[in-house]
């Protein structure tokens, strides 16, 4: 998972939140910091989260005629998840935290957590949701 970080994770969020900047404005008003929250959580998130359930399943060596039903299953979960964290996070690192260093140093913080998360739940395997949204093994 570091170099799926190194490699794609990290420059696909270096560069959307500098085109943020360069889109709405490197100003840190809350209405900008929410513009630029929603934005990155309905055109960023979905292509994330994404390659990494694929990146997952690639790695656990499940058949690719098997990925796409494997997104289909862990997707919107993952999603929905994302959705209840990534804006608010956002939100704060759009409004208090400088660009450039002070900004990679928090999202990452945060990310650490987040993609740890991912790759036990949603991408890398061991635990997924059951039908009644309890974590089961296997998966």
């Amino acid at each position: 998972m570091a170099a799926f970080g190194l490699l794609w994770s990290g420059p696909l969020y270096h560069t959307a939140f500098n085109a943020l900047d360069n889109l709405i404005g490197a100003s840190t008003t809350l209405r900008r910091a929410i513009a630029k929250a929603l934005i990155t959580q309905l055109t960023v998130s979905p292509p994330f989260l994404s390659s990494v359930i694929i990146y997952g399943a690639a790695l656990r060596g499940d058949p690719t005629s098997t990925w796409r039903e494997t997104w289909g299953q862990r997707f919107p979960g993952l999603y929905a998840t994302a959705c209840s964290i990534w804006p608010a996070v956002n939100v704060v690192t759009f409004r208090y935290v400088a660009a450039g260093t002070p900004r990679i140093v928090f999202v990452n913080g945060v990310g650490l957590a987040w993609t740890s998360y991912l790759a036990t739940v949603g991408g890398g395997g061991g635990r997924e949701q059951g039908g009644s949204g309890e974590l089961v093994a296997g998966g």
